[in-house]
């Protein structure tokens, strides 16, 4: 009885860690620790199950994040080169 509280004890400690490091916006890592639980307290072909399940309902989540992740590369590479002269505002900061 007492490891039954202790591994609640670790899931519940993992979980909050998670949702404090992903602020709640990535449901990935929660799906991970809950496949992980399911392995362990129901074997390893319950938890591969599970595993396979929960990356089924996370395939299009998974796809947004991606796409939001390629965007921001993007975004910062300077695809346009070095500018002929400065700007007004970099003339008067002196920078």
């Amino acid at each position: 009885m007492l490891l039954g509280s202790v591994k609640k004890q670790i899931y519940k400690t993992v979980s909050e860690k998670v949702q404090k490091q992903t602020k709640g916006l990535y449901p990935a890592p929660v799906q991970i620790i809950q496949s992980i639980k399911t392995g362990a307290e129901q074997g390893r072909e319950a938890g591969y199950l599970a595993e396979a399940e929960n990356f089924g309902k996370l395939s299009p989540e998974s796809k947004a994040l991606i796409g939001l992740y390629h965007g921001q590369v993007a975004c910062k590479k300077n695809t346009y080169g070095n500018p002929q002269r400065k700007s007004r505002t970099e003339n008067r900061n002196g920078t």
